[in-house]
């Protein structure tokens, strides 16, 4: 059976934070911009509102692989730094979902920033400067979809669903019918991932083979042009660097 949360198997793909340290062809410069995305598909999305950048940003996410089977994010996050701070980088950025809940996400990630040392920044999409060593980065942070108590990245693209397709897609009544399933049958997780299941489902009817956002994004399939994407777009423009402009002349 089809996973429907099933990741694009091909293509551009983040790294993973644990090849940092090991030297892996992951190469932190003097100056870089290093966001790091709960999953894949976020450090897509953040590829994707950053392609006008000069130097493009280091987009990772936790290690995946079974390389470094006993370090969690905590650990990889605090290896990052270390070596953030070795190699001159300017900024990092962290995005996560809020899944069932923002708080729990925001504990989580505040846990990141103190095991690392780093201060937490008072809210998201607000730079902190962290010190050390006579050397400053900048951090950030953001949690999907902001300004919302739980949902994920797939929120912001179940919204143009529902706008722009969903009711003259063949597979719309499809989908509706299925979320009522799901009500029936009890909770179990749906609350938070009812999105995640509308919009991978609509994307199997495209692309049985691969329900991946990337794919999605790249066959124009979905886009990140809408104005859902407004708040990821500020997160990423607070890091962007001073030799890269903003579109527009903002």
């Amino acid at each position: 059976m089809m996973d429907p949360f099933e990741r694009d198997p091909g293509g551009r793909r983040a790294d993973s934070i644990g090849r940092v340290p090991r030297g892996n062809g992951v190469e932190l410069k003097r100056g870089a911009v290093v966001f790091v995305g709960e999953g894949r598909d976020d450090c897509d999305v953040i590829r994707r509102l950053s392609a006008d950048w000069e130097q493009p940003p280091l987009t990772l996410t936790r290690d995946d692989r079974g390389q470094l089977k006993d370090l969690n994010w905590n650990d990889q996050f605090r290896t990052l730094v270390e070596n953030a701070f070795g190699h001159g980088v300017s900024a990092i950025g962290l995005m996560f979902d809020a899944d069932e809940g923002r708080s729990k996400a925001t504990r989580t990630l505040k846990r990141m920033f103190e095991k690392a040392e780093l201060v937490f920044p008072s809210r998201p999409c607000r730079v902190r400067l962290q010190k050390r060593d006579r050397k400053v980065i900048k951090t950030a942070y953001l949690i999907n979809p902001h300004g919302r108590q739980s949902g994920s990245l797939e929120t912001l693209f179940r919204i143009q669903i529902d706008h722009a397709r969903i009711d003259r897609a063949p597979i719309g009544p499809c989908i509706k019918e299925l979320m009522r399933c799901y009500e029936r049958v009890g909770d179990g997780g749906m609350h938070a991932n009812r999105d995640k299941i509308a919009v991978r489902t609509y994307l199997a009817y495209h692309k049985p083979s691969n329900t991946g956002l990337t794919v999605a994004l790249r066959d124009a399939v979905l886009t990140c042009d809408g104005p859902e994407f407004n708040a990821i777009r500020q997160f990423v423009d607070l890091l962007r660097p001073p030799s890269t402009p903003l579109l527009n002349g903002g």
